[in-house]
């Protein structure tokens, strides 16, 4: 099922988020906040990582913990979401922000090791805000 929440960056909380909701199947323990990807195992989704083969593109942020393969999770794919820590330190609105060499993380530089893959996951638009926009294109880092 799709859901489609509508409120304004402005009037986020912490720890709350506004946009496109779609639930998928964990296939592994995932936490709030972290990045995932689809896994092509019955489409359900992991914890997406930039130097990790295969573990990409991510298509959105999970809204929802699981602790195990097999649990219901919500993953936000295209809105804004309000992290009260700030994603780990206070975020620079304007920043791009990439798909980190952190599994699930978010980063404002973009990874460069060799064979990191590259991919834009968003803006950050507040200090603790994001507008998660992933873009389904991938670069992988010579």
């Amino acid at each position: 099922p799709m859901v489609v929440e509508g409120l304004g960056a402005s009037s986020l909380a912490d720890d709350t988020h506004a946009g496109v909701v779609l639930e998928f199947l964990a296939a592994e323990s995932i936490a709030v906040g972290q990045l995932v990807y689809m896994t092509g195992t019955d489409g359900r989704v992991g914890v997406a990582d930039a130097n990790d083969s295969g573990h990409y593109p991510a298509i959105g942020v999970a809204l929802s913990a699981q602790g195990s393969a097999g649990s219901a999770v919500k993953i936000l794919t295209h809105g804004t979401f309000n992290d009260s820590d700030g994603f780990g330190g206070d975020l620079t609105e304007g920043n791009v922000l990439y798909l980190s060499e952190t599994a699930g993380g978010f980063t404002a530089t973009a990874p460069s090791d060799d064979g990191d893959r590259v991919q834009v996951v968003g803006v950050a638009i507040g200090t603790k805000d994001v507008f998660i926009s992933p873009s389904l294109d991938v670069i992988e880092h010579d």
